[in-house]
């Protein structure tokens, strides 16, 4: 039966406390080849199938695994992405509950996250920079669509390829549009990207991944955040009461309409903000071309 319709539940009885980083080790019968990315919450190695497919495999990490809430959010994370199926999401392939370290075992997308490019300046961004906020912008209208919220959109959760072709990852935190919730809400998500209403606690609305995908996009385009400060909390100031600086003031030749779109994007209340991802994607496409001439 699909993992769409049925996730299975296997038991692996020896308990392997250097699971994640034990490379040519083999588990499921997959055969580890190495680490590509390891967060605050999970860790990303690259596979071989018995067949001998890449494959990508997240683990969740062995001291996130016996917090209820972070296996919540994983098992939720699989079950979500098993069902959505469009060319800007990474797709699930399987998915392991196993009681030591759960695991989701994904299709291979040959890349780095757009973070680790910003960080290095490549000129795939550089070059392809309006096509990954056009397909980033795909990829959350699908989301969207489907009834659901990223809330944790990042420059990390966009891998980009050599071609400049992307894909969103990610979905821990995702929830359903005009889910309610008791009690207060936390602030989720990452503090650099983090839209105004998510700070006040307030109930998350598609806006609210515009917000923090404008955020995304303009660090690409900038190599810059759009707001730096000294402490956490100062920097959650700023995002409620600070005007962010135009892109026209860190990039030369930048098209109007971009920087338009932008600036919108980043307004602090979301009903300033545009009304989708399509109103988006509209407004990008009435621009010609751009290439990054900073950094």
């Amino acid at each position: 039966m699909s993992v769409t319709t049925q996730i299975k539940e296997i038991f692996v009885p020896e308990k392997r406390e250097d699971l994640e980083h034990v490379l040519g080790w083999e588990l499921w019968d997959y055969k580890f080849l190495g680490e590509i990315y390891s967060g605050s919450v999970s860790t990303v190695c690259r596979a071989l199938t018995p067949d001998d497919r890449i494959v990508a495999i997240k683990f969740l990490k062995v001291e996130q695994a016996n917090v209820r809430s972070a296996r919540r959010h994983f098992r939720r994370e699989a079950y979500l992405t098993a069902q959505w199926n469009h060319e800007r999401l990474v797709k699930v392939l399987d998915y392991f509950p196993e009681v030591h370290q759960p695991a989701i075992v994904l299709e291979y997308f040959d890349n780095r996250n757009l973070k680790q490019r910003i960080l290095h300046k490549e000129e795939v961004i550089k070059v392809n920079s309006l096509r990954i906020m056009r397909e980033a912008l795909e990829g959350l209208r699908f989301i969207h669509d489907s009834g659901y919220i990223h809330l944790d959109i990042k420059p990390e959760n966009i891998l980009v390829n050599n071609l400049g072709e992307s894909r969103l990852i990610d979905f821990t935190l995702a929830e359903r549009i005009g889910e309610f919730k008791l009690g207060a809400r936390k602030i989720a998500g990452t503090r650099s990207y983090i839209a105004p209403e998510t700070i006040r606690r307030k109930n998350p609305l598609p806006q609210t991944d515009l917000y923090s995908l404008a955020c995304a996009f303009y660090e690409m385009l900038t190599f810059k955040n759009v707001f730096v400060a000294a402490t956490p909390n100062d920097l959650l100031s700023k995002h409620l009461k600070e005007k962010p600086s135009s892109l026209r003031t860190n990039i030369t030749d930048v098209h109007p309409l971009l920087d338009d779109l932008l600036m919108q994007m980043l307004e602090k209340k979301p009903g300033n903000r545009p009304e989708d991802c399509s109103e988006c994607l509209e407004k990008l496409n009435n621009i010609p071309s751009l290439t990054i001439s900073n950094g």
